[in-house]
């Protein structure tokens, strides 16, 4: 709000106004009493009218200017707590504005705050997302890397072997599974079970090496006779690679690959890695 134009009165305008005003009077009252004395026809007023009448006129002149100086002092007065006044609603002004913008900076500075604060937590969720991502992403390549010997042996047929029919069942001197290792590396220690489903009877049987890139039997055999007798008349050679799950033969295959880790696979299924110290 701007300051008001108005001029203070000061005593140099008091005095300006005064001088003029008390010039004003006398040059009147001069006037007043020649003219008077003038139409009364008497004569021109001697010292004492004079003196009379100037005493009369400073009389009337100073209490004129005691008027106008109290006059004088109360507009200066009323002048300066109207400028005052402007200035306090000035200064409240201004200081209600200057609160009103340290509260929008404060405001301004807290959005920007929690702007970047939810910028940096989002960065961190990300990269935290990124990390878990890669970090399972690495998970998977090394579980398909560890995986990927054991899933590369497996049964390719069972049967029974030495056989021989009889009325109502059948007589064996053996039992053996091909397992087939199609890694580019070794596995040792393979151990078969083979199991007979109908009599609910099982044949174990051990490799200690099967080389990368072969096929070969593990057996077991009836030694020393007499043979094993099963009940079926006959038994069916079953093939894995048939697509049909066998109705007599069941087959578990333990072995350790080139990493010492040891697995197990049942029919075939997903290799699972036996912990250290359970052996087959």
């Amino acid at each position: 709000m701007p300051v008001s134009s108005f001029k203070p009165i000061t005593w140099r305008r008091i005095s300006y106004g005064l001088t003029a005003l008390a010039a004003l009077l006398l040059s009147v009252a001069t006037l007043r009493l020649v003219l008077t004395y003038r139409a009364a026809g008497a004569d021109t007023p001697n010292v004492t009218d004079w003196m009379q009448g100037w005493g009369s006129l400073l009389a009337v002149l100073f209490s004129a200017l005691a008027v106008f100086a109290a006059g004088a002092v109360y507009l200066q007065g009323k002048a300066a707590a109207r400028v005052a006044e402007e200035r306090w609603r000035q200064e409240r002004a201004e200081a209600a504005e200057a609160a009103r913008e340290a509260e929008q900076r404060w405001r301004d500075d807290r959005e920007a705050m929690d702007r970047r604060w939810h910028e940096e937590l989002a960065q961190l969720q990300r990269s935290a997302t990124a990390n878990e991502n890669s970090f399972q992403l690495r998970q998977r390549e090394l579980e398909e890397a560890t995986l990927r010997q054991p899933r590369l042996v497996r049964a390719l047929r069972v049967g029974t072997e030495f056989g021989q029919l009889m009325r109502d069942h059948m007589l064996v001197g053996g039992v053996f599974v091909t397992v087939l290792n199609a890694g580019d590396e070794p596995v040792t220690s393979v151990n078969a079970l083979i199991t007979y489903k109908p009599d609910g009877v099982s044949f174990g049987a051990t490799k200690q090496l099967l080389a990368a890139g072969s096929a070969d039997a593990v057996r077991w055999e009836a030694r020393p006779e007499p043979l094993y007798r099963l009940s079926a008349r006959q038994v069916p050679l079953y093939d894995f690679d048939s697509g049909t799950p066998s109705p007599e033969w069941s087959v578990t295959i333990h072995f350790t690959d080139a990493a010492n880790r040891t697995w197990r696979r049942v029919d075939n299924g997903a290799p699972v890695q036996v912990p250290d110290g359970q052996l087959p």
